[in-house]
């Protein structure tokens, strides 16, 4: 699946993991608990994955400071580039299409917001830890945090500027060059996995 189908969550499976997320709650809650230690409310679930050999979970905790979130994959394939995505939709009913679609993402005054979480080289394991944190950042009540991973194919081992568009930006031209995507890589990127959180009211 082309990363501007899934980035933008446009894509008939990330819809349907949505919808399967809110309405049938298949992409379970797994914890909503009060950490005093962090002073931060903390939701984990587990990954809905668009790549069957992939498994994992994702953990947001967020409070007065600011939001921290992680993502944890196995099954990924070894030396290939990932970067994780943290999407915000602060208002969903102010999104034009159900699930938020294309237009949702981009336009003067889009209701969705997304910026780079971590990015990382799965190692010969497969496995891959990401993390990261926004200070100062607020979660309004009933809205909707996702964490997308995306997969850029095998890190590159010879031109490192391009290693590094691998691993600092989603590589779609569409959204806006060359802070997100240049034409010269072609690349063929795919969302992998998702985590998704529905903020309680």
């Amino acid at each position: 699946m082309p990363l501007p189908d899934v980035l933008k969550l446009s894509g008939k499976l990330a819809g349907y993991a949505l919808i399967l997320h809110l309405v049938t709650g298949a992409n379970a809650l797994l914890a909503h608990d009060r950490n005093d230690d962090d002073d931060c409310d903390s939701m984990r679930v587990k990954l809905t994955v668009f790549d069957p050999s992939i498994s994992g979970h994702a953990e947001i905790c967020f409070g007065h400071t600011g939001v921290s979130a992680e993502v944890r994959a196995a099954g990924l394939v070894p030396d290939d580039a990932y970067t994780v995505w943290f999407a915000y939709i602060d208002n969903p009913a102010l999104c034009q299409t159900p699930g938020c679609g294309d237009s949702d993402w981009v336009g003067p005054n889009p209701p969705l917001v997304f910026g780079r979480l971590d990015s990382g080289v799965a190692h010969r394991r497969g496995v891959l830890s990401f993390a990261g944190s926004v200070r100062g950042l607020k979660l309004s009540p009933g809205s909707i945090v996702w964490l997308v991973m995306v997969g850029h194919g095998q890190a590159n081992m010879t031109d490192y500027r391009l290693r590094a568009r691998q691993l600092l930006t989603p590589q779609d031209p569409g959204l806006g060059a060359p802070g997100l995507g240049v034409p010269a890589d072609h690349a063929v990127t795919a969302a992998k996995a998702i985590g998704i959180f529905q903020i309680p009211r």
